[in-house]
């Protein structure tokens, strides 16, 4: 419309907005303006031309509209109803949960990793279930938080291989490699018991 209409686009503003409100909605299948009015809009080419008659004076006029609208609104329910379980069908479709066990092993997917990051975390433990679809997860160093299904991926361990990493070997050095190691590269020992030998 903007491009058609360059900077005139608020001149048919008002044919926009009637367009939104008399087309048919997918999920309620009623149009907005006859939800909230009980009839379709007047056209130029819908006009009634019916004569007001004994039968059809004002009073009689309000509750058919009213009727209408009431109808509407339990059709307007009824589509809707349908089109949320034709929709859940379609969500449940794709959706693919598994239940995790406490103490079974599984992996969680990063958010966003890099091209060379693995797409996968460390093997960690599921503590429990906290609310269906959230699991609490413990890591190898025993921190706890809350992770959605939808990011897990079970991860078949054997036991025998979940193992806490095993103490450095100690190293033994001369004098001169000593000096110059502590001098040259201070956080050499990264945890090992480094000792000099003469």
């Amino acid at each position: 419309m903007v491009t058609h209409y360059g900077r005139s686009w608020d001149e048919v503003i008002d044919l926009a907005l009637m367009s939104i409100r008399t087309t048919v909605n997918d999920s309620t299948k009623v149009s907005p303006y006859l939800l909230v009015y009980g009839k379709a809009p007047i056209t130029v080419h819908g006009v009634d031309i019916s004569r007001r008659t004994k039968e059809n004076n004002y009073h009689s006029s309000v509750d058919d509209l009213i009727k209408k609208i009431q109808e509407n609104e339990e059709l307007v329910k009824s589509n809707v109803n349908d089109s949320q379980n034709r929709n859940i069908w379609y969500i449940n479709l794709n959706e693919n949960h598994v239940k995790f066990e406490p103490g079974s092993w599984i992996r969680i997917r990063k958010q966003n990793p890099s091209a060379f990051e693995p797409r996968y975390s460390q093997p960690m433990k599921v503590i429990h279930e906290q609310i269906p679809g959230t699991y609490l997860v413990e890591d190898n160093k025993g921190k706890r938080f809350p992770v959605h299904h939808d990011r897990l991926k079970a991860h078949v361990i054997d036991e025998k291989y979940h193992k806490p990493p095993t103490e450095k070997r100690p190293l033994a050095l001369n004098r001169e490699n000593m000096n110059s190691i502590m001098t040259y590269m201070p956080s050499f020992s990264g945890g090992r018991n480094v000792t000099c030998v003469d």
